[in-house]
């Protein structure tokens, strides 16, 4: 089954409020969907999504900042079933992300990993939880967006693991890098 849309990132109901509040936009994307019904097996679907994010405004800090009007191709895949699903995809020439969700009465992330600077795809951390390969980032930038509740309540209808681990080439901390 063929698909398309246009979806604005800021108004899913998913998000903490502080990312939502530095997103502005929509993305357009074009799909597939396939859904396998046999008579004695459960179900799977696979979903194939592809967008640009070339109406999207990021005021998130850096790596994630971008202004509306700068091309940013997004390539999501999905492959699940009735209990579980992975997500996949990647973002411009070298963002990889790789995901585990469980269906239950929420929605919850299961394990995740972002590989920023990246040729492939990821393989999912081995126990629960975020991990996040990073590029240099503001180290102070991120803070503050942590203490406005960036980390906190993804929405009601979804949960997140509580460890998380993130890896970067370094932190600049006021005018100092940290390694």
């Amino acid at each position: 089954m063929n698909l398309n849309g246009n979806w604005q990132p800021a108004k899913t109901g998913v998000l903490p409020a502080a990312v939502n509040e530095a997103l502005s936009g929509s993305v357009a994307w074009d799909g597939k969907v396939g859904i396998e019904l046999p008579y004695h097996a459960g179900a799977t679907y696979n979903v194939e999504l592809n967008g640009d994010l070339k109406n999207v405004s990021s005021h998130l800090p850096s790596p994630l900042a971008k202004p509306a009007g700068e091309p940013l191709s997004v390539n999501v895949k999905v492959d699940g079933n009735l209990n579980s699903f992975e997500l996949t995809g990647q973002a411009g020439a070298d963002n990889y992300f790789n995901s585990r969700w469980l269906l239950g009465q929420k929605l919850t992330l299961d394990r995740a990993i972002w590989a920023a600077d990246s040729k492939t795809l990821p393989p999912l951390p081995e126990q629960s939880g975020v991990e996040l390969n990073m590029p240099p980032m503001n180290g102070a930038e991120w803070l503050a967006l942590f203490q406005k509740g960036a980390a906190e309540s993804v929405g009601g209808a979804a949960s997140s693991p509580t460890t998380h681990n993130v890896t970067y080439a370094y932190v600049v901390a006021g005018k100092s890098a940290m390694e």
